[in-house]
């Protein structure tokens, strides 16, 4: 997958244009790691563990109830995640950090 690299990833198209490359093994299973996407996209802990729990499938009251903290807060959380990504919809950042992950991540065995 290649796509443009907005401003929020670090050195990424402050004087000129980037892209990401993505590579990566459609059947290796992907390993979830908050400091990965920490590194790798600039998310707080809270928005890591939010992104996280949207890859397991989690449906964001769910994950609200389970965190202890109110759906706007989760909300406000996904809002963040999403433009630490130049992300339109939570179905984009969900399919961009799974992808990312799948790339960079080793392999369970």
């Amino acid at each position: 997958m290649l796509t443009p690299a907005g401003p929020s990833l670090v050195g990424a198209g402050k004087t000129s244009p980037a892209v990401l490359l993505f590579v990566s093994d459609p059947g290796a299973k992907i390993v979830s790691d908050r400091k990965v996407l920490t590194e790798l996209f600039g998310f707080t802990p809270g928005e890591a563990r939010l992104v996280l729990a949207l890859l397991s499938g989690t449906p964001l009251p769910e994950y609200a109830r389970q965190s202890g903290v109110s759906y706007n807060t989760v909300r406000t959380m996904l809002a963040r995640a999403m433009a630490r990504t130049d992300s339109r919809s939570q179905v984009e950042l969900v399919l961009l950090v799974a992808r990312a992950l799948g790339g960079i991540a080793p392999r369970v065995a």
